[in-house]
């Protein structure tokens, strides 16, 4: 089992999910081991009251069967890059807290996912060493990289993690990932804050690991092309993780047909 901040991930198959181990040659380019992780913590927690409860979510509206697979996908794909990230970079599981609660592995993953196709200025804004450097309002520090809660009543706390789907995206993303995090992030509801503490946790890096960090970080062609690629390989596991659940389906129904014939 790897050491992983979605503590719900679960190690045994699930027979809905068995499928997965027995992959054709053909899905390589997903990671299976990873696929098979992340479906079956994922099938396990979207649906479970207690998951959402444990960051202080008051009221859990389940997502209905025809919106169910928004909420598996972001899930899926949010968990993947993860191991991902700590595959590439395992060391990072080592390292200390961001903030309470908040580790700063989910903080690179969660950068690293948010500009999978797009320029971060990271390097800038770490190197001016101060959250309220021009170089830092011009990177891709906002409130939806790290966590931006959305409520009618309270701005920075939210009663249910089910409404607008557009919305409520960057909280799925994190959610899913890294329940503490919330918490965390209810706690230090400010974007300085976070991009200080940020700053902070990446400068007590070793100068190797902080250049490990921006392999994915960094806005080098080849950094850009690597952090891409990490996306869309997260993107063509739920592709995979659908395309499987539908031979599933399909297998189970002509199971059903040959019985019923006494086949």
């Amino acid at each position: 089992m790897k050491n992983i901040v979605f503590k719900s991930l679960i190690a045994a198959c699930i027979t809905s999910m068995a499928i997965l181990s027995t992959a054709k040659a053909s899905m390589a380019q997903v990671d299976m081991s990873f696929l098979t992780e992340v479906a079956e913590s994922c099938q396990k927690d979207v649906f479970s009251s207690e998951y959402y409860q444990q960051m202080g979510i008051k009221e859990v509206v389940s997502p209905t069967s025809k919106d169910s697979d928004y909420y598996v996908d972001n899930c899926i794909k949010s968990r993947y890059f993860y191991l991902l990230v700590i595959s590439k970079l395992p060391w990072l599981v080592s390292t200390n807290e961001m903030l309470p609660g908040y580790l700063g592995s989910v903080a690179i993953s969660r950068i690293a996912y948010e500009n999978g196709f797009s320029q971060s200025n990271m390097l800038d804004c770490l190197a001016s060493k101060n959250k309220d450097s021009q170089e830092c309002i011009n990177s891709s520090f906002d409130e939806d990289t790290f966590y931006k809660m959305y409520s009618k009543d309270t701005p920075g706390k939210f009663d249910s993690i089910f409404g607008s789907q557009g919305d409520i995206q960057p909280i799925l993303r994190l959610a899913y990932t890294c329940p503490s995090c919330v918490i965390a992030y209810n706690n230090n509801p400010s974007r300085k804050q976070m991009i200080g503490a940020f700053i902070e946790w990446f400068t007590k890096l070793k100068p190797s690991q902080k250049k490990e960090l921006m392999s994915i970080l960094g806005d080098e062609k080849a950094q850009l092309a690597n952090r891409t690629s990490m996306r869309g390989e997260a993107d063509k596991a739920w592709n995979e993780y659908t395309a499987l659940r539908q031979r599933l389906a399909e297998e189970e129904k002509e199971q059903r047909r040959r019985e019923l014939l006494g086949e």
